[in-house]
């Protein structure tokens, strides 16, 4: 597998957020997540995404060590399969992830190297293509817009 910039898991991170906030928005309770086990595992498997993401972006100095629990949640769902409190998922998407979102979401306005921003966006925009995920399709559209 090549080496993959530090734009790619800053795309990355905002795309799982856009996808579990697709999964989980009409799910009223954590009870009814739970028993959708196809959009529950979905969710733990783009909260893995987000962590191994922000870890990177920890070890390139892009985040600090305050996002650290998130790279350790990460860890937990990935390797604790069935020690995974429904409590705390639940936590995390309702309160932890809108704030993770709003700061990504300013660190790539605020971001310096607009071209490989934009440059890591079109790759995953032609991964998504390819899997023909119009809706993921359209979120990269709307954010490479806004650095145009």
């Amino acid at each position: 597998m090549p080496k993959r910039d530090v734009e790619h898991y800053i795309v990355d991170v905002l795309v799982a957020i856009y996808k579990v906030n697709h999964l989980v928005r009409s799910f009223f309770s954590k009870q009814e997540l739970l028993r959708d086990f196809r959009s529950y595992d979905a969710v733990l498997r783009e909260l893995q995404v987000i962590g191994e993401a922000i870890g990177n972006l920890i070890r390139y100095k892009i985040l600090n060590e305050q996002y650290r629990p998130i790279v350790d949640f990460r860890n937990k769902i990935t390797h604790e399969y069935f020690g995974i409190d429904i409590d705390i998922v639940w936590s995390v998407l309702r309160e932890e992830l809108p704030l993770l979102d709003k700061v990504v979401h300013e660190l790539v306005l605020n971001y310096s190297e607009k071209n490989s921003l934009i440059e890591a966006i079109d790759c995953a925009l032609i991964d998504h293509q390819r899997m023909q995920q119009g809706e993921i399709e359209d979120f990269l559209k709307k954010l490479k817009k806004k650095f145009i």
